[in-house]
């Protein structure tokens, strides 16, 4: 939906390869050439320059409500 909404790119992280080429593909059917993947292996990096970060994972949810999502936040700005 960002992407038919004008989301000029998206990056999707994925800790699963497999998964992730599949959303991929899916993505690329609706906005070609806007997203891409990266592999999500520890920490995952926030590149700087981005606006949002979304959290479509099921960590920190019930009952493991204090996991922590594994990002590195330093790329993020105020």
């Amino acid at each position: 939906e960002l992407l038919l909404a004008g989301l000029a790119r998206l990056t999707v992280a994925n800790r699963s390869e497999g998964r992730g080429r599949d959303l991929l593909a899916a993505l690329e059917r609706a906005a070609p050439g806007k997203s891409t993947l990266v592999p999500w292996n520890g920490d995952c990096a926030i590149p700087a320059g981005t606006d949002y970060v979304i959290n479509a994972t099921s960590i920190g949810l019930f009952p493991d409500a204090q996991a922590r999502v594994p990002l590195d936040l330093s790329g993020l700005r105020a």
